[in-house]
């Protein structure tokens, strides 16, 4: 933490405006905080990134490839849900592909 030493009675004005020169000038080189890339993303309605299970039920958050055949039928049946309700029809661009992605892997199960 930076002490500016506000509380000296002695400091001069412009010493005090100098110091505060020299703290933001401090700041200012400084690198910028990095944005959190393991953040997980906004997820509306339980979507998800790209090969990842949807941020809700008991295999949320968990890659696609691989998944059990119940979780895989469990999260289309959400996506179809969704897909039907028109109140959500502006996350129905992400649960459409989310279920294309389910689908696939679906097939592999051969279903």
């Amino acid at each position: 933490m930076v002490k500016m030493g506000f509380g000296d009675n002695d400091m001069e004005s412009d010493e005090k405006l100098d110091r505060i020169l020299e703290i933001l000038m401090e700041l200012r080189s400084r690198p910028a905080p990095r944005p959190q890339a393991d953040r997980a993303p906004f997820a509306s309605g339980g979507g998800s990134s790209a090969g990842l299970l949807p941020n809700y039920g008991r295999a949320k958050g968990q890659p696609i490839a691989g998944a059990s055949l119940g979780d895989l039928q469990y999260y289309a049946e959400g996506c179809r849900k969704s897909l039907n309700d028109p109140d959500k029809g502006r996350f129905h661009a992400k649960e459409t592909a989310m279920l294309a992605e389910l689908e696939a892997e679906l097939g592999k199960h051969g279903r």
